[in-house]
């Protein structure tokens, strides 16, 4: 994590954002609604924090 923080690069952890197995394709990946959600909850909010900074 020192080498993200070196780089002024976020890091976020979605390997819980989507529990619930009816989200899920098979054990690694999302299914449509899974995908949906994904977006509207995890994703959405990252892509909205991010808006108007540096790249």
């Amino acid at each position: 994590m020192a080498v993200l923080a070196d780089h002024n690069v976020a890091f976020y952890d979605f390997s819980r954002a989507i529990p619930e197995s009816r989200y899920y394709f098979d054990t690694d990946h999302l299914n449509r609604a899974g995908v949906q959600r994904f977006l509207d909850e995890a994703l959405a909010t990252v892509l909205q924090d991010d808006v108007g900074q540096d790249q």
